[in-house]
């Protein structure tokens, strides 16, 4: 089962994204809050898929973000999922990405800088 959890979030966290000149980008694969807020209510395949989704933008911010070893400091995915439900019912005609934004932007003051400040 774990196996196939990772297969799933690896595919899932595949997108691809372009930025122009002015910082904007195009996000692939993302959900609307409408749609998550009804992904939270089951939690099968489609919440599973956005799950991946999520790690997969959050270790490409992690890699590509100066000083950034995890974005999620003390804490966890669980942890980013309710951020993002809270989000998107405060949020609802805005999508995941969006959600994404702001959560990195809140969080980033308490990332973990190093693999050493994580304590891994």
């Amino acid at each position: 089962m774990k196996k196939l959890l990772f297969v799933v979030m690896f595919c899932a966290s595949v997108s691809a994204a372009g930025m122009d000149g002015d910082g904007a980008s195009s996000v692939q694969g993302v959900t609307g809050c409408e749609k998550y807020a009804e992904e939270i209510k089951t939690k099968g395949g489609s919440y599973i898929t956005t799950m991946g989704w999520v790690a997969g933008f959050l270790t490409a911010y992690n890699r590509q973000t100066p000083g950034t070893y995890d974005i999620l400091g003390n804490a966890d995915l669980a942890s980013a999922m309710l951020w993002l439900e809270n989000y998107c019912k405060a949020h609802p005609l805005s999508d995941l990405a969006g959600g994404m934004n702001v959560l990195t932007d809140e969080f980033y003051p308490r990332r973990h800088k190093t693999k050493e400040e994580a304590g891994r």
